[in-house]
């Protein structure tokens, strides 16, 4: 079996009436599977994927029509659609206008993300900050963008716990279930999302002293929680230093917590704000993941899945390699991409796929289309690898 043979499996399953209801979220529903079958038509010229993708999304538009209480979040509603049709269109996988669709939802948007901040809800999947990055996305058609953006920084800054004059720090929920609170450094739910976001506005020149300040004092704090890799096995927490259920210990390797999600923020906001000594942590912290890492059990890597599984550590290594040209990442994501294809085992898995999940304390494995967490993801990181095109749809999970 190879990558080729497993991403035609993944695609063939778009095809197979499932009976699965709509759910319109970009990392959790049909919207995602579109991604995937629209990038795949425009690699291979597929006009039968494309027709599928276009099916899918009109199918969205309806049952949202449909829905008295749709969802706002990035992962789950409307902020993530916003943000999917501003890509297809950037990146010329399709044509649709917009700008319509997206004036009918800014106000309510930009309604759902003052309630969500003013329950210091900021999370970039489910709360205010994922909001937020469908109004950047906005900014460069809409002149009310701005304004949006204005008070999700207004929030940032007045909510930020200043350890001293350039370290930024924000408490968030840590567990849903018990509600937690501390500080959380990840890049699926915490700080460093917000780094990650600042960047990218900064980058666009959007309010570049107020995002530099905001994206520097979050980095500064991450670089604080740096642990003795030595004794722990990773350079990061899952959590922090300042909260971290009352004892450090090594994080997962995976796009949501740990060392290869923090990295690729510090790279990233290193490279733009021409700081060498981030960029030079980051690549220190990728070679040692690349080198030293490669256990999966040790490492807490269950499943295949873009958000926590063996794709996940693939492709970031892949988008390290796009940013750095440094081999070694090339031959890692060649080793993780192996190890994806010998997690396809499950006879009555999707492509032999099934998502690592817990359910009511026990562990399971279920079936999972989506993007974060199932094999629409999978068939997306494999799509940009086979190809060697840069993965520019990995902006949805701020790692570009």
């Amino acid at each position: 079996m190879n990558l080729e043979i497993k991403l035609k499996e993944i695609i063939d399953l778009f095809f197979i009436d499932n009976n699965e209801s709509i759910k319109y979220g970009l990392l959790s529903g049909s919207i995602g599977y579109s991604l995937l079958l629209l990038y795949y038509s425009k690699e291979f010229k597929d006009e039968v994927s494309l027709n599928k993708g276009i099916d899918i999304i009109e199918n969205v538009f309806s049952d949202i029509e449909k829905t008295k209480y749709p969802i706002f979040s990035f992962c789950n509603g409307l902020a993530g659609l916003g943000w999917f049709l501003n890509h297809i269109k950037e990146n010329k996988l399709l044509d649709v206008d917009v700008n319509q669709i997206s004036e009918e939802i800014d106000d309510i948007l930009f309604e759902s993300m003052k309630k969500e901040l003013k329950l210091n809800h900021w999370d970039f999947l489910h709360g205010g900050l994922g909001i937020g990055f469908y109004f950047l996305t906005r900014s460069k058609s809409s002149d009310t963008a701005l304004e949006k953006i204005d008070y999700l920084l207004s929030y940032l800054e007045n909510s930020a716990e200043i350890e001293d004059e350039k370290c930024f720090k924000w408490k968030s929920i840590l567990r849903l279930e018990t509600k937690e609170i501390g500080y959380n450094i990840s890049l699926s739910h915490g700080i460093s999302n917000i780094a990650a976001l600042m960047t990218k506005m900064y980058k666009e020149n959007i309010f570049p002293e107020r995002t530099s300040k905001l994206a520097k004092g979050a980095i500064e704090y991450i670089l604080k929680q740096e642990i003795d890799v030595n004794i722990y096995g990773s350079y990061f927490p899952s959590y922090s230093k300042d909260y971290n259920y009352g004892t450090t210990s090594k994080s997962r390797l995976g796009w949501c917590y740990g060392d290869l999600g923090i990295s690729i923020v510090l790279l990233n906001t290193g490279r733009i704000f021409k700081n060498e000594c981030w960029e030079k942590k980051a690549i220190e912290v990728l070679l040692y993941a690349a080198k030293e890492r490669k256990d999966l059990n040790s490492n807490m890597i269950f499943d295949a899945g873009l958000c926590h599984g063996a794709v996940s550590v693939a492709h970031i290594f892949y988008r390290a390699w796009w940013i750095t040209q440094i081999q070694e990442f090339k031959d890692a994501a060649k080793y993780w991409y192996e190890q994806v294809l010998l997690m396809s085992t499950f006879k009555d898995g999707l492509a032999g796929f099934k998502s690592y999940t817990r359910i009511d304390n026990k562990i399971d494995y279920v079936n999972e289309m989506g993007l974060l967490e199932g094999v629409s993801g999978i068939g997306l990181s494999i799509l940009s690898y086979i190809t060697n095109t840069e993965p520019t749809w990995d902006e949805c999970l701020l790692l570009s």
